[in-house]
């Protein structure tokens, strides 16, 4: 018998080995495998060579003695030794048919062991459970059952590529067991063993798989890349009853010795047996594939001609282009099979590596046998200038099934034409597709992207023009060619024009002067130029297909040009001159931008203007046009000066410096180029400054001390002066100085003396003894006289009644003149008498420096000042008036504060704060704007009865006190005005609509209104119309006629009808009703725009306006009578505003209707430099807008000086901030509907806050959000701006556009809804981001004043996802606001009036 046991032992102590030492790994397999093989031959050749009792070779035990157990022991069967031969050769044939199954198979089979076992007296044979520690035996009829078992019946296969999908099902097959019970044998199912061979007998596949169906579906092997015929067998696992054995256990009737048992289970305990072969199938090649080769593959223009080559600057684009491929299968091909879809791929060879794929679905065989993408939409933003390309296309099927674009490169059943690389990564897919094993084709299509770079800038030197241009970084090229041309030239296919006629003579000019081959220079110098000859520069890029390759493949030409001017700037000469010498200096000069450097060099010349003879001592003058007394052109570009010696003082000379460059022409040496001169004239000498801070003041009787700074190199000063004396002049004459202080004596008082100071020097110059006199100073004048000291310091304080003035003694004065003047509370004044010869009052005459001045009233108002006199020689001098200071006598009363008041019916409640010091207050009132009257009241607080209501009281209040026994008032408080009981508001919204022979009047229902009187004008006709609703229809009118029309509202109070103010008045022209024109479209083409819009219903013609930026003024262009208009002769680039208005003639009278929104539209010749531009919306879709995709935001090319990103979101920010100033209107913001949300723009790709240039504005698309669409006629857009600043001023026609609320101002924008594919929108304009929001107003519409329509649901005043939809707004516009609400059809506008046609 054979020990299994053992067998497992081995095999685990070989497994922990190998686990323990990763080096013995190979060797401890190697020795599992023998293991296995020869316990596998054993049982097999056991179970061939075993009689029908299950005895070895006939081998028979011997019997056991009772009580022992041998299990060692045999016993041969004596036979021929032929026949034992043949039994072995008979065992060997058999084992060698179940190689391939070696391995699993073979250890479940061998799990048992076979033994013969005694039971109720039979002898019985019976399969061990070779399991460690398992005493289970299963009787031989239940093991042959299962061992033998063959009814698999495996079901036709799907195969991908490499991996198979498998199904199979199981015949029934019932049994009987030794005891009789029938069994149906398929229901002890456990499990399933799968193997599958080659067709050469080598096992790929052995496995067992854990399930009880008996149909097992999809179960999926894997096997890689193997492309051979194959076999697949699938053996069941079945769990059989078991019996438990147990072996040395006591015997029960021998005390003190052991027994054997075996007891069957009842089916409560199994054990696994696997069938030798349940089922088999030929699978034939796993090879499941798409034939790449058969999808012919190619890149085509649009002209479908085969190409390489794609330039992405022009309109051409380049498309790829396949047939649906075949289908392989066991290498033959299968009809009617096609992709799910296909991957193309991108492949960067320059940068050798996958740059992108893009997947597509195929179109179906029948409607699309061919395939075609465009390269421009596939790749056009993952391709790079100047790289070499290539694409390949994979197809790609599911055979499991399961959703038809589905490409997971892990799905088993995934087929393609990239064969096994689909699961191996984009990279080895290339290289499979570059050699394709099967064809030995490549698959890949190569694709050159032409190159592309941009103008830099020019530089300029003396003899050469640089051109620099630029590239990114991530486009390449193989080298460029620099034409040059003297004509600008201007054409479509410019890189052709410069190609075909470089070198040749051409009416541009062209000449190509080099081309460089590589991508790291980025400059030229051209020195081959001529100056003032304008050269054009094309820069065209290139790349070849090889290195050697003469074919180009040219990108677009960067050009620009330049010219080669020397625009020196002009020198700035100084100078200083001494005695009979000059010496100059100038600044460098530099040439345009310092493009150039400095100038090479300059030109001196020195002309002389005054010479001196020094025979006759005196000066001549030299004739105008005498050639120049000294001329060199050789002063270097750092010899920046010139002394000039050797002359005499007070002569006169011109010097002259002019810069030049020398300039290197085609031909011949270097030439100066001058630039402009510059000239200064210079009388020679030492010359003396003037001198300065010259001062006169009397420092004793009939003295005067003038005072001067010192004038450096002076040898002495002259001193002119004039005596004056009552205006009239006593005496002139000159002191000489040798110092920089005089004093002059034995002067006259009261005489003025006025001085002039010059200062001299004396030089001997050329031998010759000259005196240089410097300029003259300005003059300083005094009065002789002793002088006085102005009083300082003087003060005025105050007490009831009285002012006490103080000031500071003034030295060696003998008295003081104090002087006042007032202004007292009944208007009675006198002012100052500034001669003192003729002041007689209002002045007090002091010798104390200090005076109490007393008996004044309060509350007037007292200036004072005061001058210091003395006595000398008989006179009277005079010091100068002190400053001034003024008071108001008393201590005043502050005003009454906190005066505030409350009405109600016949009577006001009045409050104020109590005023320090008051006595008592009067409160002074008026009735209606009538004449004042006035109540005395000791303590602050009044009530006021008795008055009727509708009256208009005005009230203030003033506090006093008694001083000197007259009363003395503070101020005024602030002033109250009450209406004495309840008020009626103005109607609003008064609106008049006529038609043939009637008028149509409404307005907005007043609260607390009983009725309304309209009152109606006509060329002296009146009518008055009392109504109980807000609405009237006036008919039987002329057409033609004028009527003009108010409305009043009224209640009645004790009786009395108490009535509003007055509505503003309205003027309407009976039957002279047109609608605005709507749908005003503008299309601007080149030079040229086109208006077109809707017709108006009555009207015969039609104003055409254009907007004058410089007027500010809509003005008529053109009076038509059609509904379009060509605007032609305009110059693209320039924004055209228009307004169009429809007009009627009414007796021999035209009458215009509303005017349209204007439109605006650039013309351009169609190139990106000057059409609009559309910014790019980004943001979270706006709750309740069902069309967010119609959010557009639009600007002129210029508005932005970058790209940019317009967020449009709606937040609790922008929502509480339109509440906060939204609550302040109407009855609070339970008036209005809103819709809040917020727009912003960013620099693009950040979050850097930008705004549109000055003067350029961002025109704003959104759907209507679906809650309000029934209401878009009542829709307003208000935007909450930050406020303006503290020191902005705000103009008159300014005050009517905005209203301002706390730090913010609310802006109510012009607005239009459109229909856009059927989609309501809202169009408005903005120059400024922040909050915005649509608003209705709900006393507009009855449904919503009345809590139904709108308010049902998400928009009843609560935050919703984040947004707040709430109730509120109301005429937010003045009646005075240039706004006007025009109705068009079935569409509202707000426009900005004009008051001119």
């Amino acid at each position: 018998m054979l020990d299994f046991n053992t067998k497992k032992e081995i095999l685990r102590r070989l497994k922990a080995r190998r686990l323990k030492n990763k080096l013995l790994w190979l060797p401890c397999v190697t020795a599992e495998l023998f293991v296995k093989l020869w316990y596998a031959f054993l049982c097999r050749a056991d179970m061939a060579l075993s009689d029908k009792n299950g005895k070895f070779l006939g081998i028979k035990k011997p019997s056991e003695k009772k009580g022992r157990r041998r299990q060692d022991d045999i016993v041969y069967v004596k036979k021929p030794f032929w026949g034992r031969l043949m039994s072995a050769v008979l065992a060997a044939s058999f084992v060698m048919m179940f190689v391939p199954e070696l391995g699993i198979g073979f250890e479940v089979a061998a799990a048992m062991g076979p033994i013969e076992l005694e039971y109720n007296g039979q002898k019985e044979n019976f399969w061990r459970d070779s399991t460690p520690g398992s005493n289970l035996v299963v009787h031989d009829n239940d093991y042959r059952a299962a061992y033998g078992y063959q009814g698999v019946k495996i079901g036709e296969p799907q195969k991908s590529y490499g991996n198979v999908r498998l199904s199979w099902e199981l015949e029934s097959q019932p049994y009987t067991d030794i005891f009789g019970t029938q069994y149906e044998l398929t229901s002890f199912v456990s499990g399933y063993n799968i193997i599958i061979n080659d067709q050469s007998g080598k096992n790929l596949y052995n496995q067992s798989i854990n399930n009880t169906n008996t149909s097992v579906k999809d179960f999926e092997v894997k096997l890689g890349d193997y492309t051979n015929d194959l076999n697949i067998k699938i053996n069941p696992i079945f769990r059989v009853p078991a019996w438990v054995y147990l072996e040395n256990v006591d015997d029960p009737d021998n005390p003190g010795q052991t027994t054997s048992t075996l007891t069957p289970s009842g089916g409560t305990t199994f054990a696994p047996v696997t069938s030798l072969s349940g089922g088999t199938k030929d699978l034939g090649k796993m090879d499941a594939h798409f034939d790449a080769a058969s999808m012919n593959t190619a890149l085509t223009d649009a002209s479908g001609m085969s190409t390489e080559e794609f330039y992405p600057d022009s309109a051409n684009d380049v498309n790829i282009v396949w047939d649906q491929p075949q289908m392989i299968l066991d290498g033959v091909t299968v009809q009617g099979e096609y992709p799910d879809g296909y991957i193309v791929y991108l492949y960067d060879y320059t940068a050798n590596k996958m740059v992108a794929k893009k997947q597509e679905i195929a179109a179906s065989a029948q409607s699309s046998p061919q395939m075609s993408r465009s390269v421009r939409t596939l790749f056009g933003n993952d391709l790079s200038y100047g790289h070499h390309y290539r694409i390949f296309v994979e197809a790609y099927k599911n055979v499991w099934g399961g959703t038809p674009t589905s490409y997971n490169v892990t799905n088993t059943g995934l087929i393609s034409s990239s064969l096994y690389a689909v699961s191996q990564g984009d990279d080895n897919i290339y290289k499979l597709y570059q050699s394709y094993p099967d064809n030995n084709i490549n698959l890949c299509h190569d694709l050159y992207i032409a190159p592309y770079i941009e103008f830099d800038k020019i530089d300029y030197t003396k003899s050469s023009i640089t051109v620099s241009w630029k590239k990114d970084s991530a486009s390449t090229y193989t080298g460029v060619e620099i034409y040059r041309s003297t004509v600008d030239i201007q054409v479509n296919d410019l890189v052709n024009v410069l190609v075909t006629n470089a070198g040749k003579p051409n009416e541009y000019g062209i000449e190509k002067i080099t081309e460089i081959l590589n991508d790291k220079t980025l400059s030229y110098t051209d020195t081959k130029i001529n100056k003032d000859t304008r050269y054009y520069y094309y820069i065209v890029p290139f790349i070849t297909k090889t290195k050697n390759d003469t074919n180009r493949i040219r990108g677009t030409a960067a050009r620009d040009g330049g010219v080669l001017e020397f625009n020196l700037t002009t020198v700035r000469i100084t100078y200083t001159t001494d005695n009979g010498e000059v010496k100059l200096q100038w600044t460098p000069s530099k040439t345009a931008n310092n493009s150039y450097g400095n100038a090479d060099g300059y030109k001196l010349e020195i002309f002389q203007k005054k010479r001196y003879n020094p025979d006759t001592k005196k000066l001549e003058n030299v004739p105008a046009d005498s050639k120049p007394v000294f001329s060199d052109d050789t002063f270097g570009p750092n010899d920046l000066s010139y002394d000039h010696l050797g002359l005499f003082n007070n002569e006169v000379y011109t010097y002259v410096v002019t810069p030049y460059v020398n300039v290197n022409p085609q031909t011949g040496p270097p030439k100066p180029f001058y630039g402009p001169s510059t000239s200064v004239d210079v009388t020679v000498g030492g010359l003396l400054e003037t001198p300065e801070n010259v001062t006169a003041e009397c420092t004793a009787d009939g003295e005067v001390t003038i005072k001067w700074d010192k004038v450096a190199n002076a040898t002495g000063y002259t001193i002119r002066y004039i005596d004056e004396y009552n205006g009239e002049i006593v005496k002139t004459g000159e002191l000489d100085s040798k110092t920089n202080t005089k004093v002059h004596k034995g002067l006259l008082l009261n005489h003025v003396m006025t001085y002039y100071v010059t200062a001299y020097k004396n030089v001997t110059v050329q031998y010759e003894s000259q005196t240089t006199y410097g300029g003259e100073s300005v003059p300083a004048q005094v009065r002789v006289g002793s002088s006085l000291a102005r009083p300082q310091n003087l003060k005025a304080t105050t007490t009831d009644g009285t002012v006490n003035i103080t000031w500071s003694d003034v030295s060696s004065a003998e008295g003081y003149l104090l002087q006042y003047k007032y202004i007292k509370k009944d208007g009675t004044r006198v002012e100052f008498v500034n001669d003192i010869a003729q002041i007689k009052d209002n002045v007090f005459d002091l010798t104390d420096v200090k005076y109490v001045h007393s008996g004044l009233h309060n509350g007037d108002r007292y200036t004072y000042r005061v001058l210091a006199y003395k006595e000398v020689s008989g006179e009277t001098v005079y010091s100068p008036w002190s400053d001034e200071a003024w008071v108001i006598v008393g201590i005043a009363l502050d005003a009454p504060k906190d005066f505030t008041g409350t009405t109600k019916d016949g009577q006001v409640d009045l409050k104020w704060s109590a005023s320090k010091g008051a006595e008592g207050y009067e409160l002074y009132f008026r009735k209606n704007g009538g004449s004042w009257e006035h109540v005395d009241v000791s303590k602050p607080g009044f009530q006021h009865i008795g008055l009727g209501n509708g009256d208009r009281y005005e009230y203030y209040v003033t506090a006093y006190k008694t001083v000197n026994g007259e009363r003395v008032y503070s101020g005024e408080s602030n002033h109250l005005t009450f209406k004495i009981g309840d008020d009626l508001d103005s109607p609003k919204d008064f609106n008049a609509v006529t038609t043939d022979g009637q008028v149509s009047l409404t307005w907005t229902a007043v609260k607390g209104a009983q009725g309304y009187i309209l009152y109606a004008y006509s060329g002296g006709r009146s009518h008055q119309f009392d109504l109980s609703k807000p609405s009237y229809l006036h008919t039987g009118l002329g057409n033609g006629d004028s009527w003009t029309y108010y409305v009043v509202a009224y209640k009645t109070v004790n009786g009395l009808r108490v009535y509003s103010n007055p509505t503003k008045s309205i003027t309407v022209t009976i039957g002279v009703s047109l609608n605005s024109v709507i749908d005003l479209t503008a299309t601007a083409g080149n030079r040229q725009i086109d208006l077109s819009w809707t017709k108006v219903n009555g009207a015969e013609g039609y104003v055409v306006y254009l907007y004058n930026s410089k007027t500010m003024e809509f003005e008529a262009i053109t009076v038509i009578s059609g509904t379009k208009y060509s605007h032609t002769g305009l110059k693209n680039g320039q924004k055209y505003t228009y307004m169009v208005a429809p007009y009627k003639t009414i007796n021999g009278e035209r009458y215009y209707g509303e005017y349209s929104m204007s439109v605006s539209a650039t013309p351009s010749t169609g190139q990106d430099t000057d059409i609009d531009n559309t910014l790019t919306v980004r943001g979270t879709t706006p709750y309740g807008i069902s069309h967010s995709e119609y959010i557009d935001a639009s600007a002129n090319h210029a508005a932005f000086d970058e790209p940019v990103d317009v967020y449009f979101t709606t937040n609790r920010e922008s929502t509480e901030a339109v509440k906060d100033v939204l609550k302040h209107y109407a009855d609070g913001l339970k008036s209005f509907v809103i819709y809040p949300f917020d727009i912003s723009i960013y620099s693009e790709g950040t979050k850097i806050e930008v705004d549109p240039n000055d003067g350029y504005t961002v025109t704003i698309t959104m759907p209507i959000p679906d809650r309000l669409i029934a209401y878009r006629d009542y829709i307003t857009v208000v935007h909450i701006g930050d406020g303006l600043e503290d020191t902005e001023e705000i103009s008159a026609g300014d005050a009517e556009d905005w209203i301002r609320t706390a730090d913010t101002t609310l802006e109510v924008l012009p607005c239009a809804v459109v229909d856009i594919d059927n989609v309501w929108c809202i169009q408005f304009v903005c120059s400024s981001f922040s909050p915005y929001a649509l608003v209705i107003y709900k006393d507009h519409i009855s449904d919503v004043s009345s809590g139904g329509g709108i308010l049902d649901g998400d928009f009843a005043g609560s935050f919703n996802s984040g947004v707040l939809l709430f109730t509120a707004l109301p005429d937010i516009m003045p009646h005075n606001k240039k706004l006007k609400v025009v109705q068009g059809g079935s569409k509202r506008y707000r426009i900005k009036s004009i008051e001119k046609r």
